[in-house]
């Protein structure tokens, strides 16, 4: 004899056959997921170690007159030891830019006000700040007053680290994984942008005749309580953080490279 059912009858599975499906699925998810992320932690040790800086070998960078050489120590410090001064201060750039360019694309967009770029609108208080004080600003309007040698040997810098960029764009090289994470711009670096950083750096010092004179103006505009907000330690002279990795001191500017 045939027992027939409705069509919404549902058979019954033991409990302990559930639990064994339940278990053995859970089981595959995890196995999934670790697989997963072994997978992606294999991509990100293959992108950091596709920007890591060549140790040995030659390179040929467009602007050298002579061969430099390039020697690293124990603990990977480069030494330069060019022919001629120009062409050390380019190889400089570009070692620089091969040990650290994560770290320098980071702090020339602090300078110009454009952390919001990475950081959205967390970053829009400090970039304000960047933007009145006008770090990139005062270096463009400096930068042809300074002297001859000193022209040089900021063009010679720049040139070398962008002989760095030029090989990640061409894809010779992978950029540094936290300026990928961050979006930073991998335009050319200019000679302005190395005053603008020292100019960071010296807002951060907050003991140069520069932040005394400039105190002095804040004083004038402001009077003296409200002046000192601007001041290292201030409301205003904490550098926002970027991920987690940036420290939130403008005395204590690094990052990634």
């Amino acid at each position: 004899m045939e027992n027939l059912e409705g069509s919404d009858a549902r058979a019954v599975e033991p409990a302990g056959t559930r639990r064994s499906a339940v278990r053995k699925w859970g089981l595959l998810v995890l196995v999934m997921a670790l697989g997963a992320w072994a997978g992606w932690g294999l991509l990100e040790f293959q992108g950091q170690r596709a920007a890591f800086p060549l140790l040995e070998g030659r390179l040929a960078l467009a602007g050298l007159e002579s061969p430099v050489q390039v020697d690293r120590d124990g603990q990977g410090i480069p030494h330069v030891s060019a022919e001629n001064e120009r062409d050390g201060w380019l190889a400089l750039g570009f070692v620089h830019a091969q040990d650290r360019l994560g770290q320098m694309l980071w702090l020339r967009a602090l300078a110009q006000g454009r952390s919001a770029e990475s950081l959205g609108a967390a970053g829009l208080p400090w970039d304000r700040i960047a933007r009145t004080l006008d770090f990139r600003g005062l270096a463009v309007e400096q930068y042809p007053r300074l002297r001859a040698d000193v022209q040089v040997v900021l063009k010679a810098y720049a040139s070398g680290v962008n002989a760095r960029l030029a090989r990640i764009r061409k894809g010779e090289v992978a950029p540094p994984v936290f300026a990928r994470r961050a979006a930073l711009s991998l335009e050319d670096w200019k000679p302005e942008d190395s005053l603008a950083l020292l100019k960071l750096y010296g807002w951060g010092a907050g003991e140069s005749l520069e932040a005394g004179l400039m105190l002095g103006e804040l004083i004038e505009r402001f009077g003296a309580s409200r002046a000192t907000s601007f001041l290292p330690g201030g409301e205003f002279t904490a550098l926002p953080e970027l991920g987690g990795r940036e420290p939130g001191s403008p005395n204590g500017l690094s990052s990634p490279a």
